[in-house]
C-alpha cells in the first residue's frame, strides 16, 4: 500500500516545489526591493517603512486563524488553487501603480490586502505537505520546498537587481507572472489531501476530536518560542539588511540583491548536505545550533563594511538557516494533530503574524537609534540569538516530558 501511495506523494511534493520556485522567483524579491523603492522613490522614512510592514503582518493574523480552520472544513485544494489567482490579480494592480507612479496610498492599500492572502497561502501549502508526509520524511519534504523556493529567489534576486536599475516596475511584473503560473500548476496537479477521517470527525463533531490549538499549552509554548526565534534571525531578511547596506555600507541595489542571492545559492547547494550532517539531532537541537550560526554571521556584518566579508557572513548565517529552518517547521507540524492540522498551522501562523510584523519596525527603530554607531545594530541582534539558543535546552526538557523520544529506555 505504501508503495502505491509513494508516486502520488512525490508528485504532490514536486508540484508544491515547482509552485514555490515560480512564485518566489517573481514575488520574494519584491520584499527586498520594495523597502528600497518606498524609501528612495516614494520618500518614506525608515520608521514609516517599518510601520507599513508591521501593519501588513498584523492584518494577516485574523485571516490565518479563520482560514486555517476553513482548510479543515472545505479541504486544502480549493484554497491552495484559488489564492494564486487572487494574488495575481492584486499584483497586476500593484505593477500598474508602480509603472504609472500612481497614488501612493492606493498602492500601499493593495499591498496591505495582499499580505493576509500570502500568509494563508503558506498555511495551505504547509497543510498539504504535512498531509502527504510522515515522521522523518517531513524534514525532507519541507527541505525540498525550501530548496525550490530559494532557487526561485536566487533567479528572482539577480533579475530583480538588474531590472531595478532600469525600472522598479518590471520587478513587480515578475510577481504577476509568478502567481499566475503557480495557479495553473496547482489547478492541474494538486490533489485534495485532507484525510477522510478528519472530514468525518469534523462533520460528526466527535467528542474525541483533538482540542483546539488555543487549549494546547505545549503547542502554544513551542509556537511562541519558534516565532520569537524567527523574529530575531529574520532580521537578515528584514528591511534592516537592505537599508543598512544601502545607507551605511553604500552598496548598490545589485550588490545588495547579490547578498541575498548568495543566501539562496547556499540553501540550494547545501540544504541536503546539512540534513545528512545533522540527522541525529532533535528538531529543537537543530534550532539552537542554527541560532548560533546566525549570531556569528551578524557579528561579522558588524565588524567590516567590506563586501567580501559581508558575503562570508551571509554564507555562515545561511548554514544556520539550513540547520534550523526545516526543523522548526517540522516541529510545529508534529505537534499539529491530523484532524485539526489546518487550524493548528493557521493558529501558528497567527502567532507568527502577531510577532514577526514587529521585525521591520524593530529594524527601522534599531537603525534610527544606532545612527551614531551603526554596527551596534548587528551586535544587538547577535546577542538576542545567543540568549534564545540558551533557552533551547529549557524548551527541549518541556517537550521531552510530554513526548518522550521513541525507543527511550
Amino acid at each position: 500500500m505504501a508503495q502505491q501511495e509513494h508516486p502520488a506523494q512525490r508528485r504532490t511534493i514536486l508540484s508544491l516545489s515547482a509552485g514555490a520556485f515560480i512564485r518566489d522567483l517573481g514575488n520574494y524579491v519584491i520584499w527586498i526591493i520594495l523597502a528600497i523603492y518606498l524609501y528612495d522613490v516614494r520618500a518614506l522614512t525608515f520608521l514609516e517603512v517599518g510601520a507599513f510592514y508591521l501593519l501588513t503582518g498584523l492584518l494577516s493574523a485574523p485571516v490565518t486563524i479563520s482560514g486555517g480552520a476553513l482548510l479543515d472544513r472545505i479541504g486544502r485544494r480549493r484554497v491552495a488553487v484559488l489564492l494564486p489567482w487572487l494574488l495575481g490579480l492584486l499584483s497586476s494592480l500593484v505593477f500598474l501603480l508602480v509603472f504609472s507612479d500612481g497614488n501612493l496610498y492606493l498602492l500601499l492599500g493593495i499591498l496591505l490586502v495582499m499580505g493576509p492572502f500570502q500568509a494563508l497561502s503558506g498555511v495551505a501549502n504547509q497543510s498539504i505537505l504535512s498531509d502527504v508526509t510522515r515522521g522523518d520524511e517531513r524534514i525532507s519534504g519541507f527541505s525540498a520546498l525550501r530548496v525550490a523556493s530559494n532557487a526561485g529567489i536566487v533567479v528572482g534576486l539577480v533579475a530583480g537587481g538588474l531590472l531595478s536599475e532600469v525600472s522598479y516596475a518590471w520587478v513587480f511584473l515578475l510577481s504577476v507572472a509568478g502567481y499566475l503560473t503557480e495557479g495553473v500548476i496547482y489547478f492541474l496537479h494538486i490533489p485534495e489531501t485532507l484525510p477522510s477521517r478528519a472530514k468525518a470527525m469534523d462533520e460528526a463533531q466527535s467528542p474525541l476530536r483533538s482540542p483546539p490549538p488555543h487549549r494546547n499549552r505545549l503547542f502554544l509554548e513551542i509556537s511562541i518560542f519558534i516565532s520569537i526565534t524567527w523574529l530575531v534571525v529574520g532580521m537578515f531578511e528584514s528591511i534592516l539588511t537592505p537599508l543598512y547596506m544601502s545607507s551605511v555600507n553604500h552598496f548598490s541595489n545589485l550588490e545588495i540583491t547579490g547578498l541575498f542571492a548568495i543566501n539562496g545559492l547556499v540553501v540550494v547547494g547545501g540544504q541536503y548536505l546539512v540534513n545528512r550532517g545533522f540527522q541525529g539531532f532533535s528538531d529543537l537541537g537543530r534550532t539552537g545550533i542554527g541560532l548560533l550560526f546566525f549570531g556569528a554571521g551578524f557579528v561579522l556584518f558588524a565588524l567590516s563594511p567590506l563586501y567580501l566579508l559581508a558575503g562570508i557572513a551571509v554564507l555562515i548565517l545561511t548554514i544556520g538557516e539550513d540547520i534550523g529552518s526545516p526543523a522548526s517547521i517540522t516541529l510545529v507540524t508534529k505537534l499539529s494533530p491530523e484532524d485539526r492540522r489546518g487550524a493548528y498551522l493557521g493558529f501558528n501562523s497567527t502567532i507568527s503574524n502577531l510577532i514577526s510584523p514587529f521585525r521591520p519596525l524593530l529594524a527601522a527603530a534599531t537603525l534610527s537609534i544606532t545612527l551614531a554607531d551603526p554596527p551596534v545594530a548587528w551586535y544587538g541582534v547577535a546577542a538576542a540569538c545567543a540568549i534564545l539558543a540558551a533557552l533551547v535546552p529549557v524548551m527541549a526538557r518541556r517537550l521531552a516530558r510530554s513526548f518522550p523520544p521513541p525507543g527511550t529506555k
